[in-house]
């Protein structure tokens, strides 16, 4: 399953990206997603902005879901 833009939120002061609150709590929906046998992955633009005006990810993009 993969995600598309618009899980962006607002960067924290070390600039690390968090979801919005459509995708309130990522870590969960991710394990949900792998206790049914399924990879998930996310996506953000590699530009300044996402193509719907979402943050896009101008600065190193550090994983916000631990890797299985």
């Amino acid at each position: 399953m993969n995600i598309d833009e618009t899980w962006e939120g607002p960067r924290d002061a070390n600039g690390m990206l968090h979801s919005n609150a459509k995708f309130p709590d990522m870590k969960a929906l991710a394990d949900y997603v792998h206790s049914k046998g399924l990879n998930i992955g996310i996506y953000s633009s590699p530009g300044a902005k996402t193509c719907a005006g979402y943050e896009g990810r101008s600065v190193q993009l550090r994983s916000i879901v631990t890797p299985v």
